[in-house]
Parts: C-alpha cells; sequence; structure tokens
C-alpha cells in the first residue's frame, strides 16, 4: 500500500491554530496509536486520522518557515509521506506531535538550503542595519514583525517555537536538537535585542 498525499485544496489559509500543540496525554495516546497502526498494518485510516489531527499545525508551522503558501503545502504532504514511511522510527521520547514537527522542520530547512536562502549565522543574536519604521509609519505589531524579522535565524526559531507554537523549553531542545540552557540562553538574548529594538523606537514591552 502506498499513501499518495492530499491534494492542496485540503489544506487552509494560514492561521493560528485554535488549539496549542502541546499535547495532552490522551491526545498523544491517539497519535501514538495512530503511528502503530501505520507501522504495523499499514493503515491508511490511521494515517489520515493522524493527518486530519495535525495538519493544520504543521501547515502553519511550515508556512512561519518557508513564508509560502505552495512550499508548506509541498513540504506537508511530503512530511506526512515520511510519516508514512518511518512511523516506526518513533522512540517516544517527545510527542508525536513534536516529532512531526521535527521531521517538517527537516525538510522546511532542506528546502532552503536548495534556495540559498538558509544562511549560517553565529549564535549572537543582532539587529540588522536598515530603518525600523516608526509608530506614525506601521502600527504596534508590525513593528514587533520587523524587530523579530532583524534578529538572527536561530533566535527568530526559538522565539517562533515558544511563543507562537507554544512548545516548552524541553520541546524546544528535543526539536531543535540542543540542551535546554542553550535554549533559555538564545530566548534571553533574543528577547533583549527585541526590547532593545522596541526601546529605540519608544514602543511598551509589556508583552515580552
Amino acid at each position: 500500500m502506498q499513501w499518495e498525499g492530499f491534494k492542496s485544496t485540503d489544506i487552509f489559509e494560514p492561521i493560528r491554530p485554535e488549539l496549542p500543540l502541546m499535547d495532552n496525554k490522551m491526545t498523544n495516546d491517539l497519535h501514538v496509536a495512530c503511528l502503530n497502526g501505520i507501522s504495523t498494518r499499514g493503515d491508511d485510516e490511521a494515517l489520515k486520522t493522524l493527518y486530519d489531527m495535525l495538519h493544520k499545525k504543521v501547515y502553519f508551522f511550515l508556512f512561519r518557515i518557508l513564508g509560502e503558501k505552495e512550499a508548506a503545502e509541498d513540504i506537508m504532504v511530503e512530511t506526512f509521506t515520511v510519516i508514512w514511511k518511518s512511523a516506526g522510527s518513533y522512540s517516544g521520547r517527545s510527542s508525536v506531535s513534536t516529532w512531526i514537527l521535527g521531521i517538517a522542520r527537516n525538510l522546511a530547512l532542506d528546502e532552503l538550503r536548495k534556495r540559498k536562502f538558509h544562511d549560517c549565522v553565529d549564535d549572537h543574536p543582532h539587529i540588522a542595519g536598515g530603518e525600523i519604521p516608526s509608530m506614525e509609519q506601521a502600527d504596534r505589531s508590525r513593528v514587533i514583525r520587523v524587530a523579530l524579522d532583524r534578529l538572527s535565524p536561530k533566535h527568530q526559531e526559538v522565539i517562533d517555537l515558544v511563543y507562537f507554537h507554544e512548545l516548552n523549553y524541553p520541546e524546544v531542545s528535543e526539536l531543535l536538537g540542543i540542551p535546554v540552557g542553550t535554549v533559555k540562553t538564545r530566548i534571553f538574548h533574543a528577547k533583549n535585542a527585541i526590547r532593545a529594538a522596541l526601546a529605540s523606537l519608544k514602543v511598551g514591552q509589556n508583552d515580552l
């Protein structure tokens, strides 16, 4: 049996999922049962169930990385194809959704490397050159978004995972393959860099 994926019409516009990515035990147990069905019986219904439960979250996650609807759709389908082929490799060290996001992230980064969009950066966050729009030119959310965009990719990533995808530090550590202490350090420096950018614009920092 071979899974051929789903049409792009199954995908919705990139919106923040209503439910957090953090699984409760019952939900994760169902995800595990689906993986077991896929790996032991080649159960395509189990894959469809897993897809129905997680595809919006995976798509949103990929859209945040790739910034393009079509690319996010393509990599999302590729992600579930990998799940179909390697469901038995799930070790249980993290939640199923975190494991799946790890697959999606690796595929997305491979895509970025192919396009030469993914640059190597050092571990020190920075605010890149160029003018950040003033409050007269843009609303608060846009200014914050620009400030986030000026961070190095490594620091954008941890901020995105913690504050937009609501993963905790151990989950981010598992997903990125870095120590929890490194996650905390990157969050600390990234927030300081964002505060510095916002302070220069006299923007409030209550949400940080």
